[in-house]
């Protein structure tokens, strides 16, 4: 499958009657649809975050206004120079004052870095921390860079959580789908419904996050309601219309399935 039908699929796992179709599809299909749907949803929570980043440097001026004083007063001693970080590379070595293959220097008198990580250098000296408020425009050109360094692991640490959180999830729903299920069905099956159904919880969750913060309980019951549907809808349950003795009879008669 192309990433065209991925998202494709995307649009119709809103829809439970999707499910039907879903599940005819092998199992290896369903795990890469979840797969390709989180990192959808980090990259979308990487957009977001981004106009509130720059925002929050361009206006960091007026709310360091806020303080009456700020001043970071720094004394260190170095035992030997280390990577601080080896992705992007950021070195402290208290000795070197130019860099060469890394992206930051930090060593005993100034932050050197390499301007957006391609060309040009900045500089800025550690003595500009000590009154931060007299310092505004080194704190602002500070910030998006460290906020740059720090991003990749906010958006791994993101994926891993949510990833490990919904698939057990998952996992505990089809448990209690195949317990209860009157006839023998693969367990597979309830799981690719897994798959599909924590499509929009996922959305709410991940993708939405910087723009609010939706409480785990209402994304849980939505993925509830609609694991719930998917599987009602896909392993056709009908109800028949009498009972003996004449009464109406409204539970699941036998189901007829495929095998997965």
């Amino acid at each position: 499958m192309g990433l065209g039908d991925y998202f494709n699929m995307i649009w119709k796992s809103l829809n439970p009657n999707s499910y039907k179709t879903f599940v005819k599809y092998p199992f290896r299909q369903g795990f890469d649809y979840f797969f390709f749907l989180m990192l959808i949803c980090i990259v979308v929570f990487f957009v977001l975050l981004l106009p509130q980043i720059a925002d929050l440097s361009n206006n960091l001026g007026s709310k360091l206004d806020h303080f009456e004083t700020f001043s970071v007063k720094v004394d260190t001693e170095l035992k030997e120079p280390f990577y601080l970080m080896k992705s992007p590379k950021v070195l402290v070595d208290f000795n070197k004052t130019n860099l060469t293959n890394e992206q930051m220097l930090i060593n005993d008198n100034e932050i050197i870095y390499k301007k957006y990580f391609f060309f040009g250098e900045r500089r800025i000296g550690i003595h500009n921390f000590e009154n931060v408020l007299e310092n505004k425009e080194a704190m602002q050109n500070l910030l998006p860079l460290l906020f740059v360094l720090i991003l990749p692991s906010i958006l791994a640490w993101i994926f891993i959580f949510f990833a490990i959180k919904y698939f057990l999830l998952i996992l505990v729903a089809a448990f209690i789908a195949f317990i209860a299920a009157k006839e023998r069905i693969n367990f597979s099956r309830f799981v690719k419904i897994g798959f599909y159904a924590a499509t929009l919880s996922l959305i709410l969750e991940v993708a939405l996050l910087p723009l609010f913060r939706i409480s785990w309980w209402i994304t849980l019951g939505i993925f509830i309601a609609y694991y719930a549907l998917g599987v009602w809808i896909t392993e056709e349950l009908e109800f028949s219309s009498k009972h003996k003795g004449g009464k109406p009879d409204f539970r699941p008669k036998a189901l007829n399935l495929e095998k997965y």
